[in-house]
């Protein structure tokens, strides 16, 4: 590459202010890790991801062993009670994570986490946008009406944002003036529950104090039953891996 320097009145040397440099070709490889042998490899590798090493080791062990932050590998749920394929491409980093919004090489028909996908019990038997494919008719209907429902809601955000969140820091303090502590996370919660109540839904939770109280008690009751299968809790092994990580819970 060359470059052209040119002399200034004064005798210095002037330099273009940007150089662009030459592109960087980097050489094109095969998707590398593997998926082991049939039942074995999901069993162990199951068994790594919530046991033995847990989940950020489970990644991080893999991307330095195959040298990629894009590698094959499987993920849980697997064997021997639940029937999906566990073989997934884990992608690790901002660039690659890009890919996955290309419909073209990325399916997303009754997949949830990996190929899981929890019951329609959960949701009134009916599959919602996450579980639809962009090539269903119906995935488009759905998205429409969610983003018309944002837009409805837009103009009451920022102010019931403001309020919620006063409140909850409101009640931080108090706590904290009572007896030199506080749940923050149970008052974080109870307020981005109200929040999205009023502006998803257009329920006030204060007119039911129940609601108000024991509300994202229930949602996070109704999401965890779903994804406990795939959550990594951490304590009480092999008791957690025998009873939580064996089956899907039902909806009650």
């Amino acid at each position: 590459m060359s470059m052209k320097i040119t002399m200034t009145s004064g005798g210095m040397p002037s330099i273009p202010s940007s150089i662009s440099p030459p592109p960087v070709t980097l050489p094109v490889r095969n998707v590398p890790g593997g998926y082991g042998l049939p039942l074995f490899g999901s069993v162990g590798d199951r068994l790594d991801y919530f046991w033995f090493q847990g989940p950020d080791k489970f990644f991080r062990n893999r991307m330095e062993k195959h040298r990629s932050t894009v590698f094959r590998t499987n993920v849980p749920p697997s064997f021997p009670f639940f029937f999906s394929d566990p073989k997934v491409i884990a992608v690790l980093d901002c660039k690659s994570f890009a890919h996955l919004f290309d419909m073209e090489i990325v399916e997303k028909k009754n997949v949830l986490v990996g190929d899981f996908m929890p019951s329609t019990s959960f949701t009134g038997g009916i599959r919602v946008c996450a579980y639809l494919d962009t090539s269903e008719p119906q995935h488009s209907k759905v998205k429409n009406f969610v983003l018309d429902v944002l837009r409805r809601s837009s103009k009451i955000w920022i102010p019931e944002l403001e309020s919620k969140f006063s409140t909850a820091f409101d009640a931080i303090e108090s706590d904290v003036i009572k007896s030199g502590k506080s749940d923050y996370l149970f008052n974080l919660q109870q307020a981005l529950f109200s929040f999205f109540a009023k502006t998803l839904a257009g329920a006030d939770t204060a007119k039911s104090p129940d609601i108000a109280n024991s509300g994202y008690f229930d949602v996070n009751l109704w999401l965890g039953l779903q994804l406990l299968p795939t959550i990594n809790i951490g304590i009480l092994q092999p008791l957690e891996e025998i009873f939580l990580h064996s089956f899907s819970y039902p909806f009650f």
